[in-house]
């Protein structure tokens, strides 16, 4: 991720940049919150995360425990 004045350059699934504006969503989901001082907000799945500049999120899965505990 890069910051610049009022947008952010992320890199999505490691395939394709995306240079985006709060309030922005790209086509698979990944919504620009807000840019407070030197790190962004984004929110994919449902999750929002704070990012630095560098930083990366890599790919999540959640499991859920069934009636049984499994």
């Amino acid at each position: 991720m890069e910051i610049g004045p009022g947008r952010v350059e992320l890199l999505i699934n490691n395939s394709r940049t995306a240079i985006m504006r709060p309030g922005e969503v790209t086509p698979e989901g990944v919504r620009f919150k807000s840019m407070p001082a030197n790190n962004a907000e984004a929110e994919a799945n449902g999750f929002t995360q704070r990012l630095l500049l560098g930083q990366r999120i890599e790919p999540m899965a959640m499991l859920l425990a069934g009636a049984n505990g499994h």
